[in-house]
Order: C-alpha cells, then structure tokens, then sequence
C-alpha cells in the first residue's frame, strides 16, 4: 500500500496549546501524515494511547506530570510500533542521554525549521534515529570521557524528576 493511503499517525504531547496548534496546522499540511491524537500531559497521552493507534509520538521533553523518561519507557514495552520524537530545548544536562536509553528515537530542538521536523518524522518512521546537530554535539560533550561525574547521574529517574520540578518552581 502507498503512503497516501495509511499516513504517519502523528500524536502531539504539549502542555502549550498554542504550539500544538501550528504543530497541528504544519503536519497536516504535509502529505502522508496527520494528527491523529493531542495531549497536554503525560497522563492524558496515556490513555489516549489505548484507543488510537500512533506511528510517532511527538511531545515536548520537560512535561508536567508523569515524566517523559516513564512514557518513553512504557511505549518501547506497552507500543512498540509507536516510536518518540522528543523535543529537547538545549542546555538540559544529563536528560538528553537518559532519553536515549529509554528508547527514544529522534531528538530534535523547539528551534529546528519545519522541514527537519517532517523530515524527522519520515526518518524515525522507517525505523532510523535521528539527533538533530545541535543536540548531537551536546552529548558528545556528556559522553565523552571525564574524569568527574554529574552529581545528576547518580539520581534514579524518579529522583531526577524531582530535582527537576524543584529547579522549575525556582524560575
């Protein structure tokens, strides 16, 4: 069957209404996807995962709620066929490499122009990763070898989610 007649099922997750929209507006547009379900949390994704059938998940890596890290997990076990599309805005320390062991497969900025984002959607929907330069270059610096650690990566995933909601509530 062509593309045309079975689109990439794209779901958003996003607390920001109004990026949800131009992201709606931009992947609609484009041939061969549409937006088959929308979420402003964790939480309500999961459950619209139940009932809708998606190829990508785009979301936004710093959600309220549930942790990003935990969605991705429970869809590489709960949806395989699903792959994440994560949105990392730059400077997130230790979470971008955490997001890659938990199976994320394509990491892109907010910032990125709209034609790397659908092209990233096609991409990591035929089964390949995709790590945009700006963030590529990030964990290089991260994994690179270094005779100090991050204090960050001795914290287990639910401990890190609560540093992060600390450091959130100071802004």
């Amino acid at each position: 069957m062509s593309q045309s007649q079975n689109p990439i099922r794209v779901m958003l997750i996003d607390d920001y209404q109004l990026l949800r929209a131009g992201l709606v507006k931009l992947i609609q547009e484009e041939q061969g996807m549409e937006v088959v379900a929308q979420a402003d949390c964790i939480e309500e994704a999961m459950l619209q995962l139940e009932n809708s059938p998606v190829d990508i998940v785009l979301m936004h890596l710093k959600q309220p709620g549930l942790s990003s890290i935990e969605l991705t997990q429970r869809l590489v076990v709960d949806h395989p066929e699903a792959r994440v599309i994560v949105m990392i805005p730059i400077g997130l320390g230790v979470l971008p490499s955490r997001m890659l062991r938990a199976g994320a497969s394509g990491y892109i900025t907010p910032c990125v122009p709209v034609a790397e984002l659908l092209w990233t959607i096609h991409l990591v929907h035929s089964g390949q990763r995709y790590i945009s330069p700006r963030i590529s270059s990030k964990l290089e610096k991260i994994t690179a070898p270094e005779p100090r650690k991050s204090p960050f990566d001795l914290l287990s995933e639910r401990e890190l989610q609560v540093a992060l909601m600390l450091i959130d509530s100071q802004k």
